[in-house]
């Protein structure tokens, strides 16, 4: 069985002062555009790791879909988040599915599979790790480090990281206000 991880705790220091997660992007907020995505993959469950059990963003997930988990101490670093997210992960649940609040176009190709041999499964687009990342619970249970700002993927052993071109139409990591500016110009193009 699957889970899917959706992160949605940072503090989008560089976005400003407004919650990225809910500012529009094509006619929806921001993290709607990953849910779907999360919800669209093969997990059992999508779990959403969101700073505060009532903030805005978590009242704006409740009832979506998603099982709301609390990441206290989110302002650790990405490594907090990952760790909520992944304690709430069942022992039934052997893969999750890695995806970022921030990045509307992630997929998860139909059927996706992590070979024999291998910890996880990630998008490339021009030579640049992308999202999600498909990964053994127990292998991104051993590699996260709770206090630090680095994601999984930098953690885990890269020969055990089975790749898969994700192809020309990179999904867009939104960071910054002018980061949403692209993607609502690329959204019209």
């Amino acid at each position: 069985m699957r889970a899917a991880l959706l992160l949605a705790a940072g503090a989008s220091r560089r976005f400003g002062r407004h919650d990225k997660l809910l500012a529009p992007l094509r006619g929806r907020p921001l993290i709607d555009h990953a849910l779907d995505a999360a919800l669209a993959t093969d997990a059992v469950r999508v779990l959403a790791v969101v700073p505060s059990p009532g903030g805005r963003l978590a009242r704006h997930l409740r009832g979506r879909g998603a099982t709301l988990v609390v990441a206290r101490d989110h302002a650790c670093g990405l490594g907090a988040s990952l760790a909520a997210g992944l304690r709430a992960v069942r022992p039934c649940e052997r893969e999750v599915a890695i995806l970022l609040g921030d990045v509307p176009g992630q997929r998860l190709p139909s059927r996706a599979r992590i070979p024999a041999g291998h910890d996880a499964l990630r998008p490339v687009a021009g030579g640049v790790p992308g999202h999600p990342l498909l990964v053994r619970t127990a292998a991104a249970r051993a590699a996260v480090v709770t206090h630090d700002d680095q994601g999984l993927g930098r953690r885990l052993q890269r020969s055990r990281i089975a790749l898969w071109d994700a192809g020309a139409g990179a999904a867009l990591d939104i960071d910054t206000r002018a980061g949403l500016a692209r993607a609502r110009r690329r959204g019209r193009g």
